[in-house]
């Protein structure tokens, strides 16, 4: 479990569906929790502005979120699907929902690169 008195004070979490968890799961890799929060919160809308392959940081040092689909029906995060846009915010944090857990160990690192701001000029048309 994480302790939450380490959250930054916006941010951003993507729950995985009960399906795709279990003791074992969650118990064997300490750095699944932190790597599900990105340090700022935001909102679907927000998350839409980012081109596919752009990065998101995470509570992990050197580890980001890769997203890997942008279109609205469609929006997957390290190749987990977003399926619940927007459960809950408020003006700090965000909470969506995924299918499944998201794999630092496959998506989590690319060499070179930083993570991805929002794309200034408004919503790609990537898919």
């Amino acid at each position: 479990m994480a302790d939450s008195t380490t959250f930054p004070i916006s941010s951003t979490f993507f729950i995985p569906s009960d399906n795709s968890l279990s003791p074992a799961t969650t118990t064997a890799d300490p750095d699944i929790v932190p790597y599900h929060i990105v340090p700022q919160r935001l909102s679907f809308a927000d998350l839409q502005q980012f081109k596919a392959f752009s990065r998101l940081p995470t509570l992990l040092f050197d580890k980001s979120i890769l997203i890997t689909n942008n279109s609205a029906s469609n929006f997957t995060l390290d190749a987990s699907r977003l399926t619940h846009p927007n459960i809950y915010t408020n003006a700090a944090i965000a909470v969506h929902g995924i299918d499944n857990l998201l794999d630092h160990s496959v998506y989590g690192t690319e060499s070179g690169k930083k993570s991805s701001k929002p794309n200034a000029a408004g919503p790609s048309t990537n898919s």
